[in-house]
Order: C-alpha cells, then structure tokens, then sequence
C-alpha cells in the first residue's frame, strides 16, 4: 500500500511538471499576442488586443497555479484537500478543453463553405464574416467604376482579367445582357476617383442597407494596408481602400489573418487542449491517491494496535527484575545452594521464601540443641 501511495505521488508530481510548462507557455504566447503589429493600429483594435491579452493570461496563469498547487498536494496527507484540488481541477479541465477546441476549431474553419460543420457560435461568426464580406465586394463591384462612382483615367484596365469581371457582372466592353442579366461596363473618365474609400461618404449617404460600423471599416483598412489583400473569405474585384494603380485583389486576407492569428486560435487552442489532458490524468492520480490515503492509515492504526497489544502482553507476563534491591533489604537471606534459583539480573529472578525459612528454622534447631547441650554438661 505504501508503495501504491508513493506511486501515485510520483506520477502526481511528473503530470504536475507538465502542467506548469503548459500554464507557461500559455503565458508566454499571451505576450506574444499582444506584441502583434495589427493590434498597435489604431486604439479599438488596441483594446481588443488587450482584452485577449488579458483572457489568454489569466488561462495561462490558472493553469499554472493547479500546476504548483498538484505539488502542495503530493505532501498533504489530508482527504479533504486532495478530493477539493480533485473537483476544482476537474471543472477547470473541461473549461480548457472547451475554450482550446473552440479557439482550434474556428481558426481552421472559419471560411469553410460547410456550414453544417459548424457549432452555433462559430456559425454565427462565420455567417458574420461571410455577410460583411460578400457584401462589401458586391457593394464595390456594383457601384465602383460606373456613372454613380467613376473611376480615374489612371486606371491599368489590362490588369482586369475578363473572366473575373464577369463573376460580378462587370465586363471592359460595352455593357451587355446575357441570361436576363445586365453585364456593366466599366466606367473611366477624367477626374474620377482613385479608390473606393474616396467615393465611401457618397454611398453610404445613400446606401443604408450597406451601414457599417467605424470598428469594421478600420480593420477593413488595416487588413488592406497590412497584408495587401482584400475581402476575409474571397477577394473582390477592386480593393476597399487601395489606390485603384495598385491593380485588382489577388488574394484574400484569410491566410495572412490565419498567419498574424495563428498564437491567437490554433496555437493557444492546441496547448489548452494539452492542459485539458494532463489536468484529466491529475484529477485521476488524485483520485487514487485520495483512495489509498485512508486505506494506508486504516493500515498504520492496525500495525499500531498490534504493537501496543504485544508490549501490553509483555510488561504482564514478564518477571519483575528485584536484583537491584538485594543488598538494601534488611535481614534478606537468600539461598544460593541448588535448591533455589540464582538471582540474576538480566532475568530478575525473585528469592526463594519457602527455603529462606526452612533454612533459618533449620539454625534455629541447632542453636537450641547446643544450648541444651551446654546446660547438661554444666549440671554434671
């Protein structure tokens, strides 16, 4: 049984070890989040960060804290402690197992066209991103180069590719219609506007359906300047802020996001779900230990009484040593011939009684027949 304890103590400390390591590099990847150039541009993208900052730490630093608390416990030899670290690890496990898969899951699916894969939350934002997306490149593609927003003359439309313009109806020829649908050509005179943002004010003014919000129209920018790309999911046809010489989109800004958000969602979600696991093995280390503990007192007050039984057994059955107190008693004669035992004093053998007085009746025989003797022998 004490073998079984000191096992699971062992393996409580190692699983601990691990434990701590992840809280720490939660932590550290906490700081590396908040040092990501996206979140220095402008001071609503600055709050966001910090809240994550704030969120990933305290994760990181609860992790930690059952991490070093699974040390306390390995030398606290009290039930109650060990059950309560038990339970309290054992919630907080399945919380890191929740936010790690979350943050894992809609970091690697958060464009997918599937949209029965998704949770309810991670459909919501998916939905979210999708909506604003779409509908700021048909916003674009629809109103942009035409009579209600032409664009400048500095335009390279060989840049445009054909095929392209025609995935939203646009066309560099002369308008057309092709299966009931209007096919827009693209609008370039003298003194037009440069980029989208410019002709932005005028459309919004008449455009409430497309309202966006300030917070969504600053990362939009940002997004643009940062990683030269337009749309989250899907490009469009022209940039939202971008000069119209820097040629169409290329590319969506998903993979950077995916890049610039990697610590964010994959990364801090793979190392919670590690803690998740080890945090599981803890609890259960800790619930053999919790059974072992009372079994193993159950075991050391048995030995105990076993013990006491067995001196209580033997102070009752031992002689009592009196060899120290021959030499004190007066008139103690003790009989050292065969018929009595040797007093010894490891073995604290008591002086035989009965031959003390069949010896001293014995002289006192032979001094009465000496004095009868000596009173004959004076009468003569």
């Amino acid at each position: 049984m004490c073998c079984s304890i000191k096992c699971c103590r062992i393996f409580l400390a190692v699983v601990s070890v691990i434990i701590l390591v992840v809280g720490i590099v939660v932590c550290v990847f906490s700081g590396i989040i908040k040092n990501e150039s996206i979140f220095d541009s402008n001071d609503e993208l600055r709050i966001a960060g910090n809240y994550i900052f704030y969120i990933i730490l305290a994760l990181g630093l609860l992790v930690a804290i059952f991490g070093l608390c699974g040390f306390c416990m390995i030398k606290c030899h009290k039930r109650c402690c060990n059950c309560c670290y038990g339970c309290w690890i054992l919630i907080c496990s399945f919380i890191f197992g929740g936010v790690g898969i979350f943050l894992f899951y809609i970091g690697n699916s958060v464009c997918s066209k599937s949209d029965g894969d998704y949770l309810f939350i991670l459909n919501s934002i998916s939905n979210t991103l999708k909506t604003v997306d779409n509908e700021i490149n048909e916003w674009s593609a629809e109103k942009f180069c035409t009579s209600e927003c032409p664009c400048s003359l500095t335009m390279p439309l060989w840049q445009w590719n054909e095929d392209r313009l025609n995935e939203f109806y646009r066309t560099k020829q002369i308008s057309f219609k092709k299966n009931y649908q209007t096919y827009t050509t693209l609008n370039v005179v003298s003194g037009g506007y440069k980029s989208f943002y410019q002709c932005l004010d005028y459309q919004l003014s008449r455009d409430s359906k497309y309202q966006l919000s300030h917070f969504t129209l600053t990362l939009l920018k940002e997004i643009e300047n940062m990683f030269d790309c337009n749309g989250i999911c899907n490009p469009g046809i022209f940039y939202f802020y971008k000069e119209l010489k820097e040629g169409p989109p290329t590319k969506s800004c998903m993979d950077s996001l995916r890049q610039t958000f990697k610590n964010i969602t994959v990364n801090v979600g793979i190392t919670l779900i590690v803690s998740f696991v080890f945090c599981v093995i803890a609890f259960i280390s800790q619930y053999w230990l919790c059974r072992s503990i009372p079994k193993a007192n159950q075991h050391h007050q048995q030995a105990s009484m076993q013990d006491e039984s067995k001196e209580e057994f033997r102070n009752k059955h031992m002689p009592v040593n009196t060899a120290g107190y021959q030499n004190i008693m007066p008139n103690q004669v003790i009989n050292y011939g065969p018929e009595g035992p040797t007093p010894s004093y490891f073995y604290g053998a008591t002086p035989n009684y009965q031959n003390l007085d069949n010896q001293m009746n014995q002289e006192n025989n032979q001094s009465m027949n000496q004095n009868n003797s000596y009173g004959v022998s004076k009468q003569i």
